[in-house]
């Protein structure tokens, strides 16, 4: 009985053509690359996202290549199934879009693996296109949000209000997101929609004027030029 059910596992398992696979791995590092320049250039988290991208093409080849000898060969397949079952994956992921982009390159890898590659690379031209098109869309809008920290010292009392009033005067959108106040003073943090650096400018000066020793520090990962 056992001879016999390893002759059927070895009856299962087949040559990988390696002119197919050539030609798959290469067009499925290609289009890795691909979406790792999609995410630098149009990706909204706020980590560096280039040296992020740059695994996107390992990721891709190595699911692929995985694929690829599994389809071949049930022996593999339930071995691989074992093997995972002992295997924790612990990337730290922060944001969502990172896990969209983790996602799709392993997508890259199965369907090249499992020899789709049209029906992938249609595939991987309309996710993209619909990305590039998104991002158009939102500059469109014209509509710059950013992060802005306003630390304000003790000295002359001020108050959260007086502050507001000051952002509201220079920016389209004021969203309260943190307010902190302590013996040394104000700290509130808030996402406002302002026009420009110009605009930044002028909050700055109209703060300074009130409130001279006031600091602001903001942060938007798209960049207000």
């Amino acid at each position: 009985m056992e001879q016999t059910f390893q002759d059927f596992l070895t009856s299962q398992s087949a040559p990988v053509g390696l002119r197919a696979f050539l030609a798959n791995i290469a067009l499925c590092a290609a289009l890795a690359w691909c979406l790792g320049r999609v995410y630098v250039r149009f990706g909204t988290t706020f980590s560096h996202r280039a040296p992020f991208a740059g695994n996107f093409v390992l990721l891709a080849t190595t699911t692929m290549l995985i694929i690829t000898v599994v389809k071949y060969s049930l022996a593999l397949s339930l071995g691989l199934v074992g093997a995972l079952s002992i295997v924790r994956f612990r990337a730290p992921v922060k944001e969502p879009e990172e896990l969209a982009y983790l996602f799709l390159a392993i997508g890259l890898g199965l369907g090249f693996g499992a020899d789709q590659g049209l029906v992938t690379s249609l595939a991987f031209a309309f996710i993209g296109t619909c990305i590039v098109l998104r991002a158009w869309r939102a500059r469109a809008e014209d509509r710059k949000e950013v992060y802005l920290d306003v630390t304000v010292p003790a000295e002359g009392a001020p108050s959260a209000q007086g502050v507001i009033e000051v952002l509201r005067a220079h920016c389209r959108a004021v969203d309260l997101k943190r307010f902190h106040e302590s013996s040394e003073g104000l700290e509130l943090s808030c996402m406002v929609a302002l026009e420009g650096v110009a605009s930044l400018d002028a909050l700055r000066g109209a703060l300074r004027a009130r409130h001279p020793a006031a600091r602001l520090s903001f942060l938007d990962p798209k960049g207000l030029v």
